[in-house]
């Protein structure tokens, strides 16, 4: 069980998604939902009015258009954030457009709501969760790129290693055991391969790390 309460916020156009799931994660011990808005924009709002802190925003895709946009206000507003996706059949195709910086789990709606739970716990701990419709929507991006004469940078063995133990989620401690350096190193590390791949977060990194074992 997590050691502190998860504050969590709503998000759906759905009146009744919205309602049903803040019953059921209303029940869990460890989960306390803050607010329930059909909008971000308006979550926001009220927020930023009561000066209250969410850790965790759960965001139906009814709209993916708009969502992007959004996405990067809160992350400028409210960069402590963490926002976990749940989508639809349809919303496959723009979902790993939306995986990055401040969105770190994306969930199905037809998916076991064990499953959300599992995804609020590693978004609260800023862990990308890593289950099927993730795969699915990283290899989708790989599929969408394949064809791309792309010129990738060269890492060295330090870099390919670092991306390697990325790959099987390994800490910034076992990491640090793994190459000898201490923590500060790895971040230091983590930080030269990024702007090498030219990438700007650790989600990205981790993204990257996947794709790159796949091929």
């Amino acid at each position: 069980m997590p050691p502190r309460i998860i504050s969590t916020a709503i998000v759906s156009e759905n009146t009744l998604f919205r309602k049903v799931l803040g019953y059921y994660l209303a029940s869990q011990e460890y989960i306390y939902v803050a607010a329930q808005y059909p909008s971000l924009t308006q979550l926001l709002s009220a927020i930023q009015a009561s000066r209250s802190s969410i850790h965790v925003v759960l965001l139906d895709l009814c709209n993916t258009g708009t969502i992007q946009h959004h996405l990067q206000t809160w992350k400028q507003e409210m960069p402590d954030t963490r926002f976990v996706l749940l989508a639809g059949a349809t919303d496959l195709a723009s979902l790993h457009r939306l995986i990055c910086g401040n969105v770190l789990a994306c969930v199905g709606k037809s998916e076991d709501p064990a499953q959300v739970l599992a995804a609020i716990e590693s978004a609260s701990a800023r862990k990308l969760y890593r289950n099927r419709l993730l795969t699915e929507t990283i290899l989708l991006e790989r599929e969408e790129h394949i064809h791309k004469p792309i010129q990738e940078p060269m890492l060295d063995d330090r870099g390919e290693m670092l991306l390697q133990l990325l790959w099987e989620e390994k800490s910034n401690r076992q990491i640090a055991d793994h190459l000898c350096l201490c923590e500060s190193s790895v971040e230091k590390l983590k930080s030269d391969v990024r702007k090498k791949l030219g990438i700007n977060s650790s989600v990205g990194l981790l993204k990257y790390a996947i794709l790159n074992r796949m091929r």
